[in-house]
């Protein structure tokens, strides 16, 4: 493991694509901005071990991508929970956004879709 002291508004480069810059820290925490592209998963640690604590969960799998109809219907007729990240989704939609996982796509914010 390699481990870095850095400061705010300092950054972290990984390879090409993947920037981690420090934006404020306040007493013991730390608040960091992650830039990458939308085919990595970035998960906080408790929450990736909170779902894999849940009984029955399944996970679509690693490289599929689905449209939201397609997640709950799967779901619905196979009567199990399914636990879904930002990858998990098709990208340009909003199917991320409707769930909460990503941001809406230009489209539905401004009103057009």
């Amino acid at each position: 493991m390699l481990i870095l002291s850095r400061k705010v508004e300092q950054g972290i480069t990984i390879g090409d694509e993947i920037e981690i810059s420090i934006t404020k820290i306040e007493g013991d925490s730390v608040k960091i901005g992650i830039s990458a592209p939308r085919s990595i998963s970035i998960l906080r640690r408790e929450i990736l071990e909170e779902m894999q604590q849940i009984s029955g969960l399944r996970m679509p799998a690693e490289g599929r991508k689905y449209t939201t109809c397609q997640l709950v219907t799967q779901s619905r007729m196979a009567g199990f929970t399914i636990g879904v990240i930002a990858v998990n989704v098709r990208g340009q939609s909003n199917c991320g956004g409707v769930m909460g996982i990503d941001m809406p796509d230009e489209g539905t914010s401004s009103g057009q879709h």
